[in-house]
């Protein structure tokens, strides 16, 4: 289990509008890797890897305008969650 430190700052005017740029552009990326495993899965029903990700949203200008290993991080993230998702997904369904 991973903990999280909240620091609270005060960014000047160009600092903020920076910092929300790179945030808002995390978020389209997370979006954009969401719908492409969700499209992916109810096409195909196979289950995206991080790789797939990686290599499917090299292209997507929310990916280019970021570091690349943040940008892989967001997708790896989303990877990891949609895997995760469907995993418990179809264990309760043996359950039931």
């Amino acid at each position: 289990m991973f903990g999280c430190q909240q620091i609270l700052i005060n960014p000047n005017n160009e600092l903020r509008a920076i910092l929300e740029f790179i945030c808002g552009e995390s978020n389209k990326l997370h979006n954009c890797g969401t719908y492409y495993a969700r499209q992916l899965y109810f096409k195909t029903g196979k289950i995206p890897n991080k790789f797939d990700l990686h290599r499917l949203m090299a292209s997507n200008r929310h990916f280019q305008v970021m570091y690349s290993q943040s940008a892989q991080q967001c997708l790896t993230t989303v990877a990891e969650a949609f895997k995760s998702f469907l995993g418990l997904l179809r264990e309760s369904v043996k359950v039931q």
